[in-house]
């Protein structure tokens, strides 16, 4: 039986509560907690606006109204480009990336083609199934939600929330409900736009699930979900090189960021036996041979202390 909006509400109001005490936890000093850095891994933490649609079978959490301030859907992104053969870009954005030395070259921009005509309202990107919503205010946290019951699927939600990139086009490979429970896909920092510019989204941060069901949103689940879902955005935080810009895309269950932090710890690992080899073995060099080690020490310590995102693959 599907969960009803008002349930989720309640749902979601609970997690965003324990995933605050957990995180809190997590980056207290021994013996409380683990002393983890205060780092923003989600937007869970801060000041924030969401919009939460249950669809037919699944639901999608989005993150509404961040963008960067640069103009990211003409060159930066990252994005893909919802197109045409041949293409409807406008002359204008073309002249101006040619004038700027730039048309041709990697700008962020992936322009992807629809073989087929999209409907209108995907290429619009307008959701015309909502029969209900509402808005709730979770003043302490300053978090506020728009909840919304669409009567379409989650693969047709994220079809139009995407102007036709994820799904009609992209293959991502959505949960569905034989997924794990709580396994979400994650985007990030993906922006995403129709090649006429007639509408656009900044993804900053949205979740995917394919359960609409009421035993996949029991609230006797949230204690373990938020211990999973804070260790993964740690992860992630603390896996990513600072010099990448760009967003990410984790589909579903995945130790991709745990294996990422792994390897860095590995990394500074190795860097700190070489500074106490060079310490130990090398005390009659000159000041030069020390730098040089210790810099690599500390490129690697600060690699795993800053949150960071990766470039997303053409």
């Amino acid at each position: 039986m599907q969960i009803e909006l008002d349930e989720l509400e309640k749902y979601f109001q609970e997690y965003l509560t324990k995933y605050r005490d957990e995180f809190k936890k997590f980056i207290a000093a021994p013996p409380i907690g683990p002393g983890y850095p205060d780092l923003p891994i989600s937007p869970y933490l801060s000041k924030s606006k969401f919009d939460v649609y249950l669809a037919t079978n699944g639901v999608i959490i989005n993150q509404d109204g961040v963008e960067p301030e640069y103009q990211w859907y003409v060159a930066g992104g990252p994005a893909p480009k919802v197109d045409y053969e041949p293409s409807v870009t406008p002359q204008e954005i073309t002249e101006a990336l040619k004038k700027s030395g730039i048309l041709g070259k990697p700008i962020g921009i992936y322009r992807i083609v629809s073989k087929k005509k999209l409907a209108n309202k995907i290429w619009k990107g307008r959701i015309d199934e909502i029969s209900t919503s509402f808005s709730k205010k979770y003043d302490d946290y300053e978090i506020e939600v728009r909840f919304h019951k669409v009567a379409s699927s989650v693969q047709e939600l994220l079809s139009t929330l995407t102007f036709g990139a994820f799904g009609p086009i992209l293959d991502t490979h959505l949960p569905t409900e034989i997924s794990d429970v709580g396994a979400p896909h994650v985007i990030r920092n993906i922006g995403v736009f129709p090649a006429d510019l007639n509408n656009r989204r900044f993804l900053n941060y949205m979740e995917v699930y394919g359960h609409s069901d009421r035993c996949a949103w029991d609230k006797r689940s949230i204690s373990l979900r938020v211990r999973n879902d804070i260790r993964r955005d740690f992860s992630r935080a603390l896996s990513m090189e600072p010099e990448n810009g760009g967003g990410t895309l984790s589909l579903g269950a995945t130790d991709g960021w745990v294996e990422n932090y792994n390897n860095k710890l590995s990394k500074l690992k190795d860097a700190i036996t070489a500074m106490s080899e060079a310490l130990l073995y090398k005390n009659e060099e000159t000041e030069d041979v020390f730098h040089t080690v210790l810099g690599c020490v500390l490129n690697h310590a600060i690699h795993i202390t800053v949150e960071t995102r990766v470039s997303i693959a053409a």
